[in-house]
């Protein structure tokens, strides 16, 4: 172990280590020039409550600047936009129409009167959307046929093929069987 002087076990004087070590005023001195250098323990907690305490004041400033941006972006969005688009005329939805079924007889609007119907149109060869839907509509069509309110409206559903070339009778009314057999196929003679 090193030579153990009049100052400690290290030698080096009354301070202790060779360098220096703990004085009596609880700070540290130096053997090699003489100077005492006292830490002062007050300083260095007020340097460490001083960066914890801007910390918490950037943090907080952050905050506040970010709910303020989020405040005004839900504010801009909420405002009507201001659209350049122009709106003419009106869609042509509902009025006459007239089909033909699988045998090749004229269906029309008037032979659905008084009956709720679900229209869905598509084409046999469609590789999944009109499969999916189909599915969807036979689904919803058992489920109001099986309750109990069935009794008191008439409910149909309707595949109307959007691609008549294609399509034949015969496959449209075996696609519809596929689904559910009170789905009733209907197209029109071609596509013009």
């Amino acid at each position: 172990m090193g030579g153990g002087g009049p100052g400690g076990p290290m030698g080096g004087g009354p301070g202790g280590g060779p360098g220096g070590g703990p004085n009596n005023d609880g700070g540290y001195s130096s053997e090699e020039d003489g100077v005492s250098f006292d830490s002062d323990r007050r300083f260095s907690n007020f340097i460490m409550f001083v960066g914890a305490f801007s910390m918490v004041v950037i943090f907080a400033v952050a905050n506040v600047v970010q709910l303020k941006r989020q405040k005004e972006n839900k504010e801009r969005n909420l405002e009507p936009s201001k659209s350049t688009t122009k709106y003419t005329g009106k869609a042509d939805i509902g009025g006459p129409w007239m089909l033909y079924n699988t045998k090749g007889e004229p269906v029309t609007h008037k032979d659905l009167e008084g009956k709720y119907y679900l229209i869905y149109f598509g084409f046999t060869f469609c590789p999944d959307v009109c499969p999916i839907s189909l599915m969807k509509m036979a689904k919803a069509l058992n489920t109001v046929k099986e309750s109990k309110e069935h009794n008191y409206f008439d409910i149909e559903a309707l595949f109307v093929s959007v691609d008549p070339d294609r399509d034949s009778n015969e496959r449209i009314e075996e696609y519809c069987k596929i689904f559910d057999p009170s789905i009733i196929g209907l197209t029109h003679k071609s596509n013009d």
